[in-house]
């Protein structure tokens, strides 16, 4: 059923008296003809807050505002090694990872610490993650080596 207006209501019984729907006029009729309902006041659009009205323009000689503070990037060496690696061996990100092998989680590697020297002490075939930590200590190492004065010796194994 469409909804209707008041004012519009004794319109639409007459339409459909003349059409010949309605036989008799309903006993309201009359009475709404000598006395109609007052017209709908015109509705006012509703006024719209500071945060949907568009921003007052600016001339080009208004003194403009100074950028706020900027943070600075935040990047560590260990995503640094992944990107590399993962450039270097996309094909690695499709193999299959287990979060937990045999339902339980793997003791830890009892190597710890400054000790990792070689990638290949972390089993025949090393993770990502094993690559990203053993890459990072390895920079750490040669870090502190560097600072200390240290002669790094290259190649060795």
């Amino acid at each position: 059923m469409v909804r209707r207006i008041a004012s519009q209501v004794h319109k639409q019984a007459s339409r459909l008296t003349r059409a010949g729907f309605i036989k008799t006029p309903p006993a309201w009729y009359q009475a709404v003809l000598e006395h109609p309902p007052l017209p709908l006041p015109p509705r006012e659009p509703p006024r719209r807050t500071s945060y949907d009205s568009a921003p007052p323009k600016q001339h080009a000689f208004a003194a403009k505002k100074t950028p706020g503070p900027r943070t600075l990037p935040i990047s560590y060496i260990e995503d640094e090694i992944r990107r590399q690696f993962f450039r270097d061996h996309p094909f690695e990100s499709f193999r299959p990872r287990s979060l937990t092998e045999a339902g339980a989680i793997e003791d830890e590697h009892p190597i710890r610490g400054l000790q990792w020297t070689r990638l290949s002490q972390h089993g025949r075939n090393p993770s990502p993650e094993e690559y990203a930590a053993v890459a990072t200590r390895m920079h750490a190492l040669l870090l502190t080596l560097t600072t200390h004065g240290t002669k790094v010796p290259c190649g060795s194994r």
